[in-house]
């Protein structure tokens, strides 16, 4: 009985992530209420709360939870990335799927992460620049041909800082075009460069 009330309990917890996620990205943190949670996850308030003692305590968890997943995506491509050539890296621009992709398959969470006010609220803002910086170690870690030729770790920070932000912003344009999936993403990026 205790292990099918724990995969009940993640089950639960889950389904209330997905909906709060859902209500944060569709209307913003601060006119989301408790009750709008607990209506689009089909569950009462006081169950809600037997699960999240806040709803700040429940943003987090969203945040972390896409931060989470994005940054699985992304390790599987910078495992692959090792394996790549020079000219598969400018063909296949793997760090741009990853962007493009998530940003396709969860809206919610690329709004979250990259373009809501949870980056400038102060009670929030930790948490979104503690994973841009891990997204930002990570493009960092990438081999040197992935940067220009015998750069200091200063610029090649700053340079990382100029991709990561590019990319961001890239990727949100492309997943909104009509047509524009991953594949598209890529031959257009490709192209522009």
């Amino acid at each position: 009985m205790g292990r099918r009330s724990t995969v009940n309990k993640q089950q639960v917890t889950r389904g209330i992530v997905e909906a709060a996620s859902r209500c944060f990205a569709e209307s913003g943190y601060a006119q989301v209420t408790v009750d709008d949670i607990a209506h689009e996850a089909k569950i009462s308030k006081p169950m809600l709360y037997r699960y999240f003692d806040s709803k700040s305590e429940l943003y987090e968890d969203v945040l972390h939870a896409h931060g989470r997943e994005f940054m699985g995506r992304l390790d599987v491509i910078l495992d692959r990335f090792s394996t790549l050539d020079q000219s598969e890296v400018v063909r296949e621009l793997p760090i741009l799927a990853v962007f493009v992709t998530y940003a396709k398959d969860s809206d919610d969470g690329y709004q979250l992460l990259f373009e809501s006010e949870a980056i400038y609220d102060p009670e929030f803002s930790e948490i979104v620049q503690d994973f841009i910086r891990s997204v930002r170690t990570k493009l960092m870690s990438l081999p040197y041909r992935c940067f220009s030729e015998g750069v200091t770790d200063e610029v090649r920070h700053a340079e990382s800082q100029v991709i990561l932000g590019s990319t961001i912003n890239i990727a949100r344009r492309i997943s909104r075009a009509r047509g524009g999936g991953a594949e598209g993403a890529v031959s257009l990026a490709a192209a522009v460069a």
